[in-house]
């Protein structure tokens, strides 16, 4: 366990962690064959792995792992750095997909959404039609996106009416 995971848990900083295992007598012990192992993984898994998942591998700090590139001489192509990117992004979408999911069924089932990225129910053009009727005609927002309240505002005169977001996007109106 390194001084960061018992920072973490204990809710500290490292250098706390550093101190008073220095202060009580705690070696940090590192395992055998570290260098080995850590440049042997280097070698091995640089053209398809980020210095941050090789050293996950190995435990040691992702700057051991470019220092021990560097000193091999490892270099990436283009096509090795997209696949890399595309994979990561990949999995961050996966991701978010996925607490998407979750968050839209805590939303449905009247609970609070966990992450705080903004979802709505809604269609993202139903929420710009709404933001755009409040933003040019002071229509105000309700807390259904289908619903918006006059306020003493009008679309009397306008190029469409009211009727024309009822008909075509499903509002409603209130006062």
């Amino acid at each position: 366990m390194t001084y960061r995971d018992i920072a973490e848990k204990l809710g500290c900083g490292v250098t706390v962690i550093a101190y008073y295992s220095r202060k009580l007598g705690l070696n940090k012990t590192r395992p055998r064959g570290h260098f080995k192992t850590a440049k042997a993984l280097t070698a091995k898994y640089w053209a398809t792995h980020t210095a941050r998942e090789i050293a996950e591998m190995v435990g040691c700090n992702p700057a051991n792992i470019t220092h021990y590139k560097n000193l091999l001489g490892l270099t990436r192509t283009k096509e090795q750095e997209e696949a890399i990117k595309k994979r990561r992004y990949e999995k961050m979408v996966a991701k978010f997909k996925k607490n998407h999911a979750r968050d839209k069924r805590r939303i449905i089932f009247g609970l609070e959404p966990i992450s705080k990225v903004y979802l709505s129910l809604a269609p993202r053009h139903i929420l710009q039609v709404g933001y755009n009727l409040h933003r040019k005609y002071g229509y105000e927002y309700t807390d259904d996106p289908y619903v918006m309240s006059r306020n003493g505002h009008s679309l009397e005169g306008k190029k469409y009416d009211e009727s024309y977001y009822i008909n075509k996007y499903g509002f409603k109106f209130i006062d």
